[in-house]
């Protein structure tokens, strides 16, 4: 892709451990349970997709949207 540029900022991060089933099962569980992004993530497709014609106003919505959807995981 062209003219992408990355965002940056601070966000929070997990605490570390050992990547086993348990772990994988309780993070889904707890995403499932407290997960926000669901409405956010259908959001930017929705904008993506959108056949808008100034793409530059979308992709913009999209990057901020997608900063948005990061900032509410945790």
């Amino acid at each position: 892709m062209q003219g992408v540029m990355p965002l940056y900022y601070h966000m929070k991060k997990a605490v570390g451990g050992l990547l086993n089933w348990e772990s994988i099962y309780n993070g889904l569980v707890t995403a499932f349970k407290t997960g926000n992004i669901g409405p956010k993530s259908n959001l930017i497709t929705i904008v993506h997709n959108n056949s808008e014609t100034d793409r530059e106003e979308a992709n913009t919505v999209v990057k901020w949207l997608t900063a948005e959807t990061n900032y509410t995981i945790k």
